[in-house]
């Protein structure tokens, strides 16, 4: 027919690819399935991969972190992150063992001067005098490094009815109203109370998260107290996360305001060594001035917003300068009174213990020390039995054409020779293929709750008698050193003289 052949004389269709340059609408394009395996979304490329943000920041001397950043003070997820970040970096945590005395010394002043009279005669004579004067004098001064014992670090909050800054220039607490908390001033009373208990805290090597209601005057364990609180499985004590603080911080408008986050270090009874150090400097019968400090630096974080008021205060000269030209009193008034000036959080942190108490995972509740010791000797020599048996050479039917004989009858060399124990059969050098492993000693656990848990890390008695020697060397050689010791045999003796008497002058 007609209309047949005018069908017949039409061009074919475009091309795919040309429709889709001259700006055609094709339906089976969002249907269509590349020729690779990467899926494309429609209308669009991949997304970008996922980077974490790098806030600006800048690190003081004492090695704390400042940041103005302004998306850490509108983000509280970015500033969350920062926080979990600044929080790898362990402090730097030090023992100082600085010892001087006083000396009373004289020296010979030369002084000149004019005289005259009347008939304007002038002379001109000098005189001299002896003059006392006292002067300190460093004997020693050295500091071995402490850090490299930290373990891992926790998150922690302060909890709900302990004083603390919670976005206001004073101390607070929150109380449960119903279903809800709420926040209220602290008294004077309240506050001397909880800075004892802070300070005796981290002299007894306590948990910074452990609550004054539950402490336990009756032992030194830093992990359990008599309420059966287990401080390892409760370091967010507040009724909000680290999270949640971040958020509650980003949502103030405060132009002065400031997030603090600090790194704690604990586990050791500081004052219990600190004593011991004391003791062991004064057996060498040292009488003069003695210094021994424990120092952590690096151990804070500062968020504060990025405008120009808050910026310039963090600067030490900065205050300074308007101390001297008594312009900061009005700030710290502004700070404290105006309702956009400042706020302070100062709730949560990172703890990095020296010695912790780790639950044993195949212990069970009501499980005594001996029966858990009991039971893992058990499992080791099984282990071992097993690892014995698997590593014995085996033998088909072909192996043995002949049968064997009998060792007891024939008495050849070869009864002799055969292996019949372990060490003979070269097993004893094996590597362990389990998990099971020889039971620890008794004096690193002991019964909770929820089983039986293992002290991990240095016990502060390991490391005094560790560095005991050295220490003793290091006092008597009168060493002054600016870096710190971080192993025993760095120190050596300089004389076989050293430690006698007019050696050094």
């Amino acid at each position: 027919s007609a209309q047949g052949q005018r069908n017949d004389e039409l061009p074919p269709p475009p091309p795919f690819d040309s429709q889709r340059r001259n700006g055609g609408s094709v339906i089976i394009e969002s249907i269509y399935e590349p020729e690779e395996e990467e899926w494309v979304p429609f209308g669009g490329e991949q997304p970008p991969e996922f980077t974490p943000y790098r806030a600006q920041h800048w690190v003081t001397g004492d090695g704390d972190v400042v940041s103005h950043d302004s998306h850490l003070n509108e983000d509280g997820e970015a500033l969350y992150r920062f926080l979990l970040s600044t929080a790898t970096e362990p402090p730097k945590f030090i023992v100082r063992c600085r010892g001087t005395h006083r000396e009373t010394r004289t020296r010979v002043v030369t002084h000149s001067h004019t005289g005259g009279n009347n008939t304007s005669h002038h002379h001109h004579g000098t005189h001299t005098k002896t003059e006392t004067y006292t002067e300190t004098v460093v004997d020693f001064d050295f500091r071995i490094d402490i850090t490299q014992h930290l373990l891992g670090a926790s998150n922690w909050t302060v909890a709900d009815e302990e004083p603390a800054y919670r976005g206001k220039m004073v101390w607070e607490k929150e109380i449960q109203d119903g279903m809800s908390l709420e926040r209220k001033s602290t008294k004077r009373k309240e506050n001397k109370s909880f800075q004892k208990w802070d300070t005796f805290k981290k002299q007894s090597g306590l948990a910074p998260w452990v609550p004054m209601a539950h402490r336990d005057p009756l032992t030194d364990d830093a992990r359990y107290s008599s309420h059966g609180l287990l401080a390892l499985n409760t370091s967010m004590r507040s009724s909000r996360s680290v999270r949640n603080w971040a958020d509650d911080y980003c949502a103030s408008e405060k132009l002065l305001k400031e997030f603090m986050f600090e790194k704690v270090v604990y586990g050791w009874n500081m004052a219990a060594l600190e004593q011991s150090i004391t003791t062991l400097i004064k057996s060498t019968y040292y009488t003069g001035d003695l210094s021994v400090t424990f120092q952590t630096t690096g151990n804070k974080v500062y968020i504060r917003p990025d405008n120009w008021l808050s910026r310039p205060l963090s600067h030490w000269w900065v205050k300074l300068l308007l101390w001297i030209t008594l312009i900061y009193p009005f700030i710290w008034l502004f700070k404290r009174f105006a309702k956009n000036g400042g706020g302070i959080w100062r709730v949560a942190g990172a703890a990095y213990p020296l010695k912790e108490w780790v639950h044993c995972e195949d212990s069970v509740p009501g499980e005594d020390v001996a029966q858990y010791l009991m039971k893992k000797e058990e499992a080791y020599t099984r282990e071992q039995r097993d690892r014995a048996l698997a590593a014995l050479p085996t033998y088909t039917n072909t192996d043995q054409k002949a049968p064997l004989p009998d060792p007891a009858s024939t008495g050849d060399a070869w009864s002799v020779q055969r292996p019949r124990t372990l060490a003979q059969f070269n097993l004893s050098s094996l590597p362990s293929t389990s998990s099971a492993t020889q039971a620890p000693s008794m004096s690193r656990l002991k019964q909770t709750p929820k089983g039986i848990s293992e002290l991990v890390g240095l016990r502060e008695g390991e490391w005094f008698k560790m560095w005991e020697g050295t220490i003793t060397k290091l006092v008597l050689l009168r060493a002054e050193r600016s870096d710190p010791i971080f192993l025993p045999s760095e120190v050596v003796a300089e004389s076989a003289g050293a430690m006698l008497d007019g050696y050094h002058g």
